[in-house]
């Protein structure tokens, strides 16, 4: 939608643990990058080849999010770095002062799986940022419910072309992998 890939948080549980509650997946990788140029209109990748760098991504994603349930996230652990540096009296570390920090940090998508299996019913959240989105989805057996939000007084988002576009890029994806899963 904006030609970009934003800082993305998706939630990964980690209440397997000890005060556990959640880690993040950082969802904007090399692999997925890699795979979304590979879709844009002057890409003269074959659907075979874009298959591939769908089918690698998600690998990536999925190997990321059992990496973040296993408690080897990367965010916990910076947090808990943070805490007692300042706990013990040295202070907040530079790393958590720098821009590139502050910018990884700056979450444009807010994106979890919240499945509900009462009919009529679903769940969602607001975003992070002020000008960013939340994006709750719950898969359903033939279809998948997306609560989409974003805040009114952003001129830069927009719920509804978010969807639009969500939609769009669903149905590319369908078609794509339509033409390879039953191979």
């Amino acid at each position: 939608m904006y030609c970009r890939l934003v800082s993305t948080y998706e939630s990964a549980s980690t209440r397997r643990f000890r005060h556990g509650r959640v880690d993040n997946i950082r969802a904007n990788s090399c692999e997925a990058l890699a795979w979304i140029k590979s879709m844009q209109p002057d890409s003269a990748l074959s659907n075979k080849e874009k298959y591939e760098l769908f089918r690698k991504a998600v690998q990536y994603q999925t190997d990321l999010m059992i990496d973040n349930i296993l408690g080897n996230g990367m965010d916990c652990h910076l947090l808990a770095l943070k805490k007692i540096a300042v706990e013990n009296g040295y202070g907040t570390p530079n790393l958590f002062t720098d821009k590139s920090f502050e910018m990884s940090n700056h979450f444009s998508l807010s994106t979890s799986q919240i499945p509900t299996t009462m009919d009529g019913s679903f769940m969602c959240y607001g975003p992070v940022v002020h000008d960013g989105y939340g994006c709750a989805y719950n898969p359903k057996p033939n279809y998948i419910l997306f609560a989409i939000s974003s805040f009114n007084s952003c001129s830069m988002t927009s719920s509804s072309l978010f969807a639009e576009s969500l939609e769009k890029c669903l149905v590319e994806i369908y078609d794509l992998c339509s033409e390879f899963l039953n191979q």
